[in-house]
């Protein structure tokens, strides 16, 4: 192999149904490093045409590399196709939205990269082609998921024909080895994968109260762990007594979590007489953090001073993994609670303890993003931050969007957003969750390929589910809306709003889109209310 030759790629195994046979097979892919700063880099890609294509084909692939040029990006781009057969070739160009493609409206944007050839120029039958695509400056990739992916034809009637490589596709045929891009050295990565673990493992744990934290689970590990002792027996039936009416709903809250762990039969009861209940929630004013508690079991009862409502709330999960490992799953009977001995005392040391979830480039149910907040929940986590909108997909059900078109990704006949969007199919599995499958004789249903659809959003309902749902459990919800760049989604939902036809700039984002900022300077209230552009925030 060649210094400068940074990938060779063989492989012709499409990810297609059994007894399909695609229109083309993707046989070798080559990148070649031509700069010693690793900037620029020339890429191949031979082809084997399995059916005739007319001179009106567009090929294209996902790529996290644009072939779009600008002054600045790509000045110096050669495209080119060429029959390794005959040596006849043509010149290629990238084919923009700004093309008059009237029976194609499919274009290349982002990451997606979409290619015509400039002559009347057919591809035949059981010829290999070699796609050249010289002088990229957007430097060398650096992985296989940087490589070119989703492969794609486009005939002259606008039908897709898809090819995807599987994982053997990335396997160099002599070595049986992932082939060497940029340095990559898969040894040395597992190496750091796994100090990076153990450095996990060693950070979480604590210098004091270690042995107690890791046999109950408690995480993160409590401020003090104290006075631990023998096991104490508490009846759940003799109730919860409750000293301040806004905390009762943490009743239910327990009432529930004893009901989904089957610890007891019975509904918790709350009573008036401390001196009967075997649980007591206690308002305590010098507890100084508004999220810190102190959990006390002795004698048989189970004491719990807090704040605020978060800080017994946070005390009712440090309950819950205490009676996890005595308790669940035991068919307790008799209502009685199996509990160490114990004096917790403990607050948070972060105030913005949070996860940022991504719903624009992967679509999230609601049930799911509850599941979610349920495992924040057991962590103490208290902020979840959705990235609801960015180029790939905007996923609020707005009055003024069409937020159908908004939030579907994938190219067919009948697709209401082009190709741009569809989904990158870098071998993660996780890709395929929520796809909604067109045509099962063009794909296999294992990896997204430029005919997947991919679609939804949350409704006003939606969206009030998931806040209330969290804010019930001492989570706050930050919503995210890209603006007014990383927009094309939202740009394509409503283009006689949001597109300036007067606008001539020229330029290409990090992510390679020329048409994803919204023309902000444009609008004003007259605009907009002939416009009638509506973008109410959600009020609940």
């Amino acid at each position: 192999m060649k210094k400068n030759l940074i990938a060779i790629l063989l492989g012709s195994q499409c990810l297609l149904s059994s007894g399909f046979a695609t229109d083309f097979d993707v046989q070798k892919i080559q990148i070649k490093n031509i700069s010693q700063n690793n900037r620029k880099f020339d890429m191949s890609i031979d082809v084997k045409i399995n059916q005739n294509q007319s001179g009106d084909w567009l090929f294209g692939f996902y790529m996290p590399r644009t072939y779009n040029s600008s002054k600045d990006v790509n000045p110096n781009l050669t495209l080119k196709v060429t029959d390794l057969s005959t040596k006849k070739s043509a010149n290629l160009s990238y084919v923009k939205k700004a093309d008059n493609l009237t029976t194609m409206p499919i274009y290349g944007d982002g990451y997606s990269n979409l290619f015509r050839a400039t002559t009347d120029f057919e591809l035949e039958e059981g010829h290999i082609y070699r796609f050249s695509f010289e002088n990229n400056n957007l430097w060398v990739p650096a992985n296989i998921s940087s490589l070119p992916q989703s492969f794609f034809l486009i005939d002259s009637n606008g039908n897709v024909v898809t090819s995807n490589a599987n994982l053997d596709a990335y396997i160099s045929k002599n070595t049986k080895e992932i082939s060497s891009i940029q340095g990559y050295d898969s040894a040395k990565i597992n190496i750091e994968i796994q100090k990076k673990l153990q450095s996990y493992v060693d950070n979480s744990i604590a210098s004091d109260s270690s042995e107690f934290a890791n046999q109950y689970h408690l995480i993160p590990t409590p401020l003090s762990i104290s006075n631990v002792g023998s096991k104490q027996n508490i009846n759940s039936d003799n109730g919860v007594y409750v000293d301040d009416s806004n905390s009762k709903q943490n009743i239910k809250l327990l009432n529930q979590y004893f009901k989904t762990d089957k610890i007891t039969t019975n509904d918790l009861k709350a009573v008036t007489d401390k001196s009967h209940a075997s649980i007591i929630f206690e308002k305590d004013l010098s507890i100084k953090n508004k999220e810190g508690y102190i959990l006390k079991i002795i004698d048989n009862k189970i004491y719990i001073r807090y704040q605020t409502n978060a800080g017994l709330f946070y005390a009712i999960q440090t309950l819950r993994n205490l009676y996890q490992k005595d308790n669940v799953g035991s068919k307790n009977t008799s209502n009685m609670l199996i509990l160490p001995q114990v004096t917790i005392k403990d607050q948070p040391r972060f105030e913005y303890r949070g996860i940022l979830l991504d719903v624009a480039r992967h679509y999230f149910s609601v049930q799911t993003i509850k599941t979610l907040i349920d495992a924040m929940v057991s962590q103490k986590l208290n902020t979840l931050h959705i990235h609801f909108s960015d180029d790939e997909g905007f996923r609020l059900a707005l009055d003024s969007v069409d937020v159908k078109k908004a939030s579907t990704r994938g190219y067919n006949d009948s697709s209401t957003i082009p190709t741009q969007m569809y989904q990158q199919a870098n071998l993660d599995k996780s890709n395929y969750f929520n796809q909604k499958i067109k045509d099962s004789d063009i794909i296999s249903p294992n990896y997204p390929t430029a005919a997947t659809i991919y679609e939804g959003y949350y409704s006003k309902k939606d969206i009030q589910e998931i806040i209330s749902y969290a804010n019930a459990r001492q989570i706050t919800v930050i919503p995210e809306i890209d603006l007014p760049g990383h927009a094309k989604a939202l740009i394509d939902s409503a283009p006689d709003i949001f597109i300036n036809k007067s606008d001539k700039s020229d330029y290409i984002s990090v992510q390679g889109y020329y048409d994803d900022v919204l023309p902000v300077c444009l609008y004003n209230r007259q605009i907009l209310k002939e416009k009638s552009l509506q973008l109410r925030l959600i009020r609940l």
